[in-house]
């Protein structure tokens, strides 16, 4: 039994996205559940539910989050209920027009994932996108944070790195102070048996959270212990409001309930979640979609 409340959440207000990168399962479409939109009447309950010890809310799960039309509605519901709110997104849809309400709704932080540096680059990876499309993005969310005379969002440009890329990360802190985004995130990347094998892990092993065994498969960094603090602190909403452990539940195989039929707190005390809780502590590596998480390692990534 878990004494304490959440006091994080990430929603999912899009299931579908306008892109197709290869090592996501929505991009490669391979996820094994409908897309849709979350209602703000969800997002709103789930919140309530949620509780006073809710304070941070991830705008992200699966999917490009701008396309929910009615997106700034429920980071307004956020920012009233003072819960700061974070944002990933590919840019493509931040018009003038979407990055002003984004500003006016109270976004506390949005990353912008930029994972090429020339079309070349990005199109590698962003499939489907546009460099230039992502670019103005940034733009005109700063252009409206500007006019409006706003301190947040907080805007970050996250790289992920690969093969095909590592060799523009001298060029990305010129990028970003050219752009005048307010910061620059290195990542690594997440690889997926479901990968068509076009995307290589990068040469410099400083920036990837995998070495290559002698099968030429990828291994994990590091060694797997028996804990995780996200089962302790957070839970994940699908947009029809299946439960989620965790981020890498991709698939919801580890559901516990829908915030639609369940309450919050009967999901999150529910015997399921206390088992897989139980299961972390013991087996970790028994599960699945752990063994592919960098959580609970004794590396730095």
């Amino acid at each position: 039994m878990v004494k304490g409340k959440p006091w994080t959440i990430s929603v999912e207000p899009s299931g579908q996205c306008n892109l197709q990168c290869p090592e996501c399962p929505v991009g490669a479409a391979v996820l094994n559940r409908k897309g849709g939109f979350m209602t703000t009447e969800l997002f709103q309950k789930t919140v309530q539910q949620a509780g006073e010890s809710l304070f941070y809310i991830n705008f992200f799960f699966q999917g490009e989050p701008t396309l929910n039309p009615h997106l700034s509605e429920m980071i307004k519901i956020a920012t009233q209920n003072r819960i700061y709110s974070n944002m990933s997104t590919n840019g493509h849809l931040l018009t003038p027009e979407r990055s002003r309400t984004l500003v006016q709704s109270g976004l506390s932080r949005v990353i912008v994932s930029i994972d090429g540096l020339t079309d070349e680059t990005y199109a590698m990876y962003r499939r489907g996108g546009s460099l230039s499309k992502a670019e103005a993005g940034i733009r005109n969310l700063l252009v409206a944070r500007k006019s409006l005379k706003s301190k947040t969002p907080f805007v970050t440009v996250q790289f992920l790195v690969f093969r095909h890329n590592e060799h523009e990360i001298p060029l990305l802190k010129n990028w970003v102070k050219k752009i005048n985004a307010d910061q620059l995130e290195i990542k690594t990347a997440q690889f997926n048996d479901y990968g068509d094998g076009s995307i290589k892990p990068p040469v410099n092993s400083k920036y990837s959270r995998y070495t290559l065994a002698d099968d030429d498969s990828l291994q994990h960094k590091g060694r797997m212990y028996n804990h995780c603090f996200k089962q302790w602190g957070g839970m994940v909403v699908s947009w029809d409001g299946q439960s989620a452990p965790c981020c890498y539940d991709k698939n919801l195989d580890y559901s516990a309930g829908n915030i639609k039929n369940v309450s919050f707190n009967g999901i999150w005390d529910s015997d399921k979640m206390n088992d897989f809780r139980k299961q972390i502590m013991t087996s970790r590596k028994a599960i699945d979609m752990c063994r592919n998480c960098p959580e609970g390692r004794n590396s730095l990534l």
